[in-house]
């Protein structure tokens, strides 16, 4: 189980420069050619009331994160919390119309939750990917340009590694 994270503030203002692993002397040196920053409200129920008033889809979005909270904190079954969630909305006509035309994506959306340790493990399989393939790309040149040494005709050896006629061209006129 997840430790509870701290609140998130009523208001927060993000920078794109604080992504950068060297922003400090980017900034010292004033280096930055484009920054953004972005205001970020927090609108969980009881946040931000004034801005929730002004928008009945916010003001429904947040209740509807709420319920299934509350649901989830009764039953602690994610599945059943947001499928209850979504038909105490529909009943009590809270974004009604969306949830009954959209609700099997919002169940997909809010069951696929953003993990960071499920994101770091995708990338490193895929930098993995990347480098074999990479080193199988490497390897096939290494052959073309065997084959092409041994006298191997340009198209025995596009047939032999697979690799494309202008690259076995252009690894022979290397030579």
């Amino acid at each position: 189980m997840r430790a509870a994270a701290a609140p998130y503030p009523d208001h927060a203002e993000l920078k794109l420069s604080t992504a950068f692993k060297d922003a400090d002397a980017l900034r010292e040196n004033k280096t930055f050619p484009l920054e953004l920053t972005v205001q970020v409200y927090n609108i969980n129920h009881g946040r931000n009331p004034e801005m929730l008033i002004k928008s009945e889809n916010l003001h429904g979005y947040s209740f509807f994160i709420e319920k299934i909270r509350e649901y989830e904190r009764a039953i602690s079954e994610k599945e059943k919390a947001m499928t209850n969630a979504i038909k105490f909305c529909i009943n009590h006509d809270i974004l009604k119309e969306f949830l009954e035309t959209h609700s099997s994506e919002v169940f997909n959306m809010l069951l696929t939750e953003w993990n960071t340790e499920d994101a770091i493990a995708v990338r490193a399989e895929e930098a993995w990917e990347e480098g074999h393939e990479e080193g199988r790309e490497e390897r096939e040149k290494e052959i073309a340009q065997n084959a092409l040494v041994k006298g191997y005709s340009i198209e025995s050896v596009h047939e032999i590694t697979g690799l494309d006629l202008e690259t076995v061209e252009r690894l022979k006129a290397e030579m």
